[in-house]
Formats: C-alpha cells, sequence, structure tokens
C-alpha cells in the first residue's frame, strides 16, 4: 500500500518543494564542475612547469665492486603527448671502458603518462625499456618535484624498482635517480641539470 503521508509523496504533491529540491541538485551538480575545472586547471599548471629540455652531468655510484664511481651526461626532455598527459625522454652517455680503451655507452629511454583521478597522479601508457618482464609505471607532481616510477618483473621472479626524482630549481632540476632489487639498492645517481629550451 502506497502511503500518501510519506516526504516523498508530500514533496512530489508540492511543486514548489519539488522545484527546489531540483534547483539544489542543480547547484551541487554546477559546484561540482567548477571544482573539477579549477583541479585540471592547478593540475595542468603543475604539469607546465616541468616542460622543457634539461642538460647537465650527473655521478653514479653503486654498491657493486665493479661498478664504483663514474660522470655521467645526462638529458631530459618532457613535453605534452598528443593524447594528453605527458611524454618524458630521457638519456644517459657514461664511460664503460678502462683508460686505456675508453669506450662509452648511450642509454636512451622514453615513457608517456597519462592523468588518473587522483590529482598529481599519472599511469605509465607506454615506455621503451631494455630488460625483458612485465613492468608498470607511474608518476607524480608534488610541488617543485616530479618522480617517476618503474616496477619491472622479471622473467627470473626478481624485480627491479627504479625511481627518477627530478626537482625544480631556479636554472633548471636536480636530479636523484635509485634503481633498487631484491638484494636493496644497487645504483644511484645525482645531478644538476640546466634548462635549454622551453
Amino acid at each position: 500500500m502506497v502511503n500518501l503521508e510519506s516526504n516523498h509523496w508530500r514533496q512530489a504533491a508540492n511543486p514548489v518543494s519539488f522545484t527546489r529540491s531540483k534547483s539544489r541538485v542543480i547547484v551541487l551538480a554546477l559546484c561540482a564542475l567548477c571544482f573539477g575545472a579549477a583541479g585540471a586547471a592547478a593540475e595542468e599548471e603543475a604539469l607546465a612547469r616541468f616542460l622543457g629540455e634539461f642538460r647537465g652531468t650527473g655521478v653514479a655510484e653503486g654498491e657493486a665492486n665493479d661498478f664504483g664511481i663514474s660522470v655521467r651526461g645526462l638529458d631530459v626532455a618532457i613535453e605534452r603527448a598528443k593524447r594528453g598527459g605527458f611524454l618524458v625522454r630521457w638519456s644517459a652517455l657514461y664511460r664503460t671502458g678502462g683508460e686505456n680503451d675508453p669506450k662509452y655507452r648511450l642509454k636512451l629511454a622514453q615513457a608517456e603518462f597519462q592523468p588518473t583521478k587522483r590529482e598529481g597522479i599519472y599511469r605509465a601508457v607506454s615506455s621503451t625499456r631494455e630488460e625483458s618482464g612485465r613492468w608498470i609505471g607511474w608518476a607524480r607532481i608534488a610541488g617543485d618535484t616530479m618522480t617517476v616510477y618503474q616496477l619491472l618483473l622479471e622473467d627470473s621472479g626478481s624485480f627491479q624498482l627504479t625511481s627518477h626524482e627530478r626537482t625544480l630549481t631556479d636554472t633548471g632540476m636536480l636530479l636523484r635517480f635509485v634503481r633498487r632489487r631484491d638484494s636493496g639498492v644497487v645504483r644511484v645517481v645525482t645531478g644538476a641539470l640546466e634548462k635549454t629550451s622551453g
């Protein structure tokens, strides 16, 4: 049996009350849209500060005895992706040979990130990794720092977790790269890069 005394039916029978309820829903929806637009604008502004090309040098250290300390030439380029989000390209040039037979290796990599529902958090949708295995990646922008994480599950069952922490300065950015394996931290690179364009 329908209860005609319920609030639902009273509101339905009262055009003024129904109109006010509908107006409140519209106002709440408009507020949600405004806040959403403001959040998107703030996120876009935060990303824009990192766009450009950067070049510099860094010092790499490893726990393994055969690695030691080496100097690396570093390049980073951050640009907007075609599908939204952003694309990061980076390279490192370092010597692998001895003093009597110097040899150099250039490592190139890039990854594309798309925004998520969480402000300042981006998910990786593509990456050029040399290692074989399954990987996931994500990025976070918090204040002056953009951090890119990549977790690789190797075919052997072991894992690698790398983080590129890039912090803006007045002239460019500071870099801190860390590679972790099952056994712990195996490599750390720190450096300073100057902004060359963008």
